[in-house]
């Protein structure tokens, strides 16, 4: 399936962003929690081809469907809605003598609920939930490096892998 992250925009925030909320224990700031929360979208994109297997109105299908908007077919998960409670590592690799600049490696690990907006379109029903419910489960790490400048203002690249277990979407 072909897909792009243009579907509806529907999040729990305003906006498509990515938020964190945390706290280091240690005054070295080497552990520490955070409350993340990371919008992914997902939305088949218009004129793929999709193999449909199953059943429908008590007959078997097995066949080769066309989502297009034309023709009515629509699907999009608008924020995969990731709430996650990390615990963080940091590791210190370079600080300069006048503390002005910091780069450090930053570990996290954690999980939480998910919690998915749907919106579907097919010929044998249609299906809209914008309701922000639990619907499964997800647990992920991150990794990358933290540029701390004058101490207040930083820039952070990471990269996460997560694995999400859903439920009754």
């Amino acid at each position: 399936v072909k897909s792009d992250s243009k579907g509806s925009g529907k999040s729990i925030f305003p906006a498509q962003l990515r938020y964190r909320l945390g706290y280091y224990f240690n005054y070295d700031q080497t552990y520490g929690v955070e409350l993340s929360y990371d919008p992914v979208v997902y939305h088949i994109t218009n004129n793929s081809d999709v193999l449909q297997k199953g059943t429908i109105n008590n007959a078997p299908v097995d066949a080769v469907m066309t989502f297009a908007s034309d023709s009515g077919y629509y699907y999009c998960m608008s924020g995969a809605n990731l709430l996650m409670l990390n615990f963080v590592r940091r590791y210190g690799v370079y600080r300069n003598s006048s503390n002005n600049v910091r780069v450090d490696i930053l570990a996290k690990f954690g999980g939480g609920p998910v919690m998915p907006g749907t919106v579907s379109n097919l010929d044998s029903n249609g299906f809209s939930d914008p309701q922000f419910k639990i619907r499964g489960w997800n647990a992920g790490i991150e990794v990358g490096p933290r540029v701390t400048l004058f101490r207040y203002g930083y820039l952070e690249f990471t990269a996460k892998y997560n694995y999400a277990s859903y439920n009754n979407i």
